[in-house]
Order: structure tokens, then C-alpha cells, then sequence
């Protein structure tokens, strides 16, 4: 996608790259698409229109779809399932219902009724017009020729409407018309004999057609959605702010803090030269660190569940190359070199961090120690050596469950060179036109290390082509403000 500013490049480095607190992943297990966190000032009350609330509705509804298009390469529309026993569901099967047994009694009496029939043929014909690119005038031509209504009607009033007639050429239709995919669905409809059961399964086709044809569609749209999303958020975006503000709302308070907060942390760490660009990069490693207390930023609500799933993969990969980077230090020699053992505790640490019931960190590494010297212990005698000795076994697990706290030397040290090399894939646009070298520690986490660094990449690189302009405002009216504090303050002389 074109960009006109500096920061361009980030995205497209996240889509090379992307080839394919600790104990926060464990009290945010459960948490799935938690709902934005708001913050209002006290402001005088403020009375908005029903228009102006589905006005702004429809803007972000809009802007939400645009940017799950852009920044997910994988985004296609599903149909919801309901759970069988809602409220929803039962309405509908009963309305539905309803209609398909009126319309089998009207087809069983003698002489037959055709009102219901008729109704269905139209839909039909509606439906199958609405699964039709515009460009395919030959087919929508055989539609309206086929299913002529008013020659319908003339059939309904003389009693001659062939409905298996109209029935194959729906059915050939359909197999025309439909992807790859659902050839073996429509040539099921040929051996359904009975005329209700057979449109009532026509409807449940096309409805997957429609479905298909809407993602069909997005494909196809995508390169341009993707060209035009940046310009097209920043419009939405400006249109909410303004909503927000008439009614005495800011529409970027939690940006503003997050921004703030992340400035004074860097700061706080003796940090010679923060510059602007430097502070956006940090600001959005903080993300990785995200506390769940905190109102998560306005311009980064749509890619909230996205970059909290991120957050809690990162710091489960951070505890596996901990307890790896322990185990290997504790064994010693006796077990470098072996590949198959590695990937065997790589893959049973990360199978018991994600399947665990446990929501305390240093409970599942109780039970992470006990694998891990179960494991160790049997590539010792298969490959000649004496198992680990009590004492050794024991100081070993006990390392392993001290990684729950966050303060944790070795935690820290693994979490650092993480956070680092993710910070330098941001800053350094030369580092993905070759190999990348993780830091050392995480190689045994090497792909989902890239993976998910990919997946940052891309939504931090759209998002910054979106909002870098708030950005650079908040981040000016900041450190202007604190320069001015600074030099209104008294010397000590």
C-alpha cells in the first residue's frame, strides 16, 4: 500500500516478516474480545438525536470493517450460529416453520393453492438475481426469462404451474452460479423428491452462496480497500472526535495517557534523547505489557483483542525460553546437542501453559518443573548418563517456579532481549532484507517469535499510517508542557 509518510515501510516489513507480565497470561485466560474501556470527564448532560447516533453508529461500523480488511489477511465474513436453545433460534425455526407447513398444506388440497407457491418463486428469483456480478447480464437475462412472474401468475390462475419445472432451473442455477466448494451441495438438491424439503434446502444453499459471494467480493476488493483504508480511517476517526466533543467527551483521553505514562517510564529510565518517534515505539511495546486496570487507547480499540491475544502469547513464549534457558543451565553439557529432547520440552512447556485449568502461573510451573525433570531425567539414561540427582532435580524445579514473579532475574533478562529485538525490527527498516538473528535464549521459540513479531508489525504499522498525527500532537503538547514545567522550576541555588 502507498504511504506518504516516513513510517511506511513498517507494514510492509511486518508482511516479510510475517511468512507465515507473566503472570497477567494466567489472570487473563478467560478474557476473550473484552469490551472497550471508557473513560468520560463530568460534562454538563447533552441530548443527541436518534440520527446522529445511527449516523455515528454506521461510521465506525464502517471503519471497523475497512480496517479488520486491511490490517487481517485472513478476514472473511461467517455466519453466526446461534446456540440451539435461544430465544433467537426458536423464533426463527418457528416463523420459518411456519411458512413451509402452510405451504405444504396449500400444495396438498385439490384442487392445489399456489398464493404461498408463488410468494417462494419470487423470493427465489430475488435471491438468485442478488448472487449475480453486475457484468453477468447473459444470466440475469435467463433468470427474469425463466421466472417470469406474470407468466407465473397465468399458470397460479389456470392451475398449471410446474413446480418441478422451475425447480430444475433453479437447481441448474445454482450449480452455474456456485463456487467450487458447494458443487456437492447443489447436486445433493437433485435426489430431494419432495417439493417443500427441496426449496427449504434451496434457501439454505443460497444464504452459504451469498456468504461466499460476499467474500468473494472482499478478495477481490482487498488491494483497493488496503490503497484507500488509511485516508478512510482518518476521516471516520475525525468524524467521531468531533461527535465525542460536541457532547463534551475526549475522544482521545486514554491515548493521551497511555502516551503519557509511557513517556514518564521512559524518562525514569534515564533516557538521554527522547524523541518523538522513539516514544511512539515505546508506547506501543507497552502494549505487550498491557495491565488490564488501565482504559486501553481510543486509537487502538479496534485491534484491542488482537493486541491483547498478542500480549499474552508474548509473555507465554517469555516464560518457555525461561524455563529452557533454567533447565539447560542446571543440567549442564550432558543434553546440549540434543535436538529432538529440545523440541520435546519446547512443545510439552507450551502445551501445559495453554491447556492448563490452573489460573495462578506458579501453580502450572509446579507441574512445568515436574515434566521437565521427567523428560530430562529419561534422555539422560537413553543417552548413557546417570538421571539428575535429587538435590540437582530439586534446586532445578525450584528455579522454574520462581519465574511466576515478574521481578525474576532470568524472566527479566529473556523479556528484555524480546522486547528489544521487536523494538529493533520497528526501528531499523535494513534489518528484514536479511536474515533475522533472534537474541540469545529464544531460539527455541524461534517461528512463534516471528510470527507473532509479524503480526505486531502489521497492526502497529497500520495503525501509526492512521493516527501519526495525534500522535505527534499529543507527543509535542507533552513534552512542551514539561519543558515549560522544567524551566518554571526554581534552581536550588
Amino acid at each position: 500500500m502507498e504511504r506518504k509518510d516516513s513510517n511506511s515501510s513498517e507494514e510492509s516489513h511486518s508482511d516479510e516478516l510475517n511468512s507465515s507480565g507473566g503472570s497477567d497470561m494466567f489472570e487473563n485466560k478467560r478474557r476473550k474480545n473484552s469490551s472497550p474501556s471508557l473513560i468520560i470527564p463530568a460534562s454538563p448532560p447533552r441530548f443527541a438525536t436518534f440520527e446522529e447516533i445511527m449516523k455515528a453508529a454506521n461510521g465506525v461500523t464502517n471503519m471497523v470493517l475497512a480496517h479488520e480488511i486491511a490490517v487481517d489477511s485472513d478476514f472473511k465474513l461467517e455466519k453466526i450460529e446461534e446456540p440451539p436453545n435461544s430465544i433467537y433460534t426458536q423464533i426463527k425455526e418457528t416463523i420459518h416453520q411456519a411458512f413451509w407447513d402452510v405451504l405444504k398444506s396449500d400444495l396438498e388440497e385439490t384442487p392445489p393453492r399456489f398464493d404461498s407457491a408463488l410468494k417462494l418463486l419470487e423470493e427465489t428469483k430475488e435471491a438468485l438475481l442478488s448472487l449475480l456480478m453486475p457484468y453477468d447480464k447473459k444470466t440475469r437475462q435467463e433468470i427474469e426469462n425463466a421466472l417470469d412472474l406474470e407468466l407465473i401468475r397465468q399458470q397460479v390462475e389456470h392451475e398449471a404451474l410446474d413446480f418441478q419445472a422451475y425447480s430444475a432451473f433453479v437447481i441448474d442455477t445454482l450449480a452455474k452460479l456456485c463456487a467450487p466448494i458447494r458443487d456437492e451441495q447443489v447436486k445433493e438438491l437433485r435426489n430431494i423428491t419432495d417439493i417443500v424439503s427441496l426449496f427449504r434446502e434451496i434457501f439454505q444453499v443460497i444464504d452459504v452462496m451469498k456468504l461466499d459471494m460476499a467474500n468473494f467480493t472482499i478478495q477481490q476488493m482487498r488491494p483497493y480497500i488496503m490503497q484507500h483504508s488509511v485516508e478512510y480511517e482518518k476521516q471516520r476517526f475525525t468524524e467521531f472526535l468531533k461527535a465525542q466533543a460536541e457532547h463534551g467527551v475526549d475522544g482521545l483521553l486514554c491515548t493521551k495517557e497511555w502516551i503519557r505514562r509511557t513517556y514518564d517510564q521512559v524518562l525514569n529510565g534515564a533516557a538521554n534523547n527522547v524523541t518523538p518517534s522513539l516514544l511512539v515505539v515505546e508506547s506501543y511495546l507497552e502494549l505487550l505489557r498491557w495491565p488490564d486496570g488501565y482504559g486501553y487507547p481510543e486509537t487502538l480499540m479496534m485491534d484491542k483483542s488482537r493486541l491483547l491475544d498478542l500480549r499474552d502469547r508474548i509473555q507465554l513464549l517469555i516464560t518457555t525460553a525461561s524455563v529452557l534457558a533454567i533447565t539447560y543451565n542446571c543440567v549442564g553439557i550432558a543434553i546440549h546437542g540434543l535436538q529432538h529432547l529440545r523440541e520435546t520440552l519446547t512443545q510439552g512447556i507450551l502445551q501445559i501453559l495453554e491447556h492448563s485449568e490452573e489460573e495462578n502461573l506458579a501453580d502450572v510451573l509446579i507441574s512445568i518443573g515436574e515434566q521437565i525433570s521427567k523428560d530430562v531425567n529419561e534422555a539422560l539414561v537413553t543417552h548413557g548418563f546417570s538421571p539428575l540427582e535429587p538435590p540437582a532435580a530439586a534446586n532445578m524445579k525450584g528455579q522454574i517456579g520462581k519465574l511466576s514473579d515478574d521481578e525474576n532475574v532470568i524472566r527479566k533478562l529473556i523479556a528484555a532481549r524480546l522486547y528489544d529485538f521487536i523494538k529493533g525490527m520497528i526501528l531499523t527498516p535494513r534489518a528484514l532484507t536479511s536474515p533475522v538473528k533472534l537474541p540469545s535464549g529464544l531460539s527455541a521459540v524461534q517461528g512463534e517469535v516471528i510470527r507473532c513479531t509479524g503480526r505486531f508489525l502489521r497492526i502497529t504499522g497500520h495503525n501509526r499510517a492512521v493516527f501519526g498525527e495525534y500522535y505527534a500532537n499529543i507527543i509535542d503538547e507533552i513534552m512542551s508542557k514539561r519543558s515549560s514545567d522544567s524551566f518554571a522550576e526554581p534552581s536550588d541555588s
